[in-house]
């Protein structure tokens, strides 16, 4: 979900049947068509690969976790993350409950990790 009022951006979980629509539309990505390489999904400007690149060695670009992945009786479950997994995410540390963040498990959406260092 972005609200590009406040510049902002989050991660929803959803579960039934997905709008084909929709689906086209998340498969697409920011990838644009033309010369400009990527848009930005909050304020729809233009970013080019170039861009990303610079950033993304600079080490400007970072991950956000988009959903938790739990066993559940009938298999794998995605929950949106709270702030405290997003924490606990990024010290390592797992919950102190019965559900484990364990790193390999988590959903981070990533922006361009093939640019990082």
């Amino acid at each position: 979900m972005v609200d590009r009022g406040s510049g902002t951006y989050r991660f929803t979980v959803q579960s039934g049947e997905i709008d084909p629509d929709a689906v086209a539309h998340a498969r697409k990505g920011t990838r644009s068509e033309g010369s400009a390489g990527f848009t930005c999904v909050i304020s729809g400007a233009p970013i080019s690969g170039d861009k990303i690149r610079v950033e993304g060695r600079a080490g400007r670009l970072g991950a956000r976790l988009m959903a938790v992945v739990a066993e559940g009786k009938r298999g794998r479950i995605y929950l949106e993350p709270s702030g405290e997994h997003a924490r606990l995410r990024e010290t390592g540390q797992s919950h102190t409950s019965s559900l484990t963040i364990a790193p390999d498990e988590l959903i981070l959406g990533q922006v361009s990790k093939n640019y990082a260092r």
